[in-house]
């Protein structure tokens, strides 16, 4: 009887061992799916911010062309 007890008890654990490392198993899939989209996720941004800058950059090139192009207006006025 004593021993029978102890034998109920360890399959019982070593079932719940095994969901345990079913779960575990799901649980590091579920982990490196979203690790591998945090990767895409940080191209992502990366690509978008040397965009922006590309864009940022335009935009001074085109602000000095139009400055540039008023001060000449400006200047041909007087002649």
């Amino acid at each position: 009887m004593f021993f029978k007890k102890y034998k109920m008890q360890i399959q019982q654990l070593q079932e719940e061992n095994t969901q345990l490392k079913a779960q575990i198993a799901g649980l590091a899939f579920n982990l490196k799916a979203a690790d591998e989209k945090i990767k895409q996720y940080e191209l992502q941004l990366e690509n978008l911010y040397k965009k922006n800058m590309e864009l940022a950059n335009e935009i001074k090139h085109l602000n000095m062309l139009a400055m540039t192009s008023n001060y000449n207006r400006n200047d041909s006025r007087y002649y």
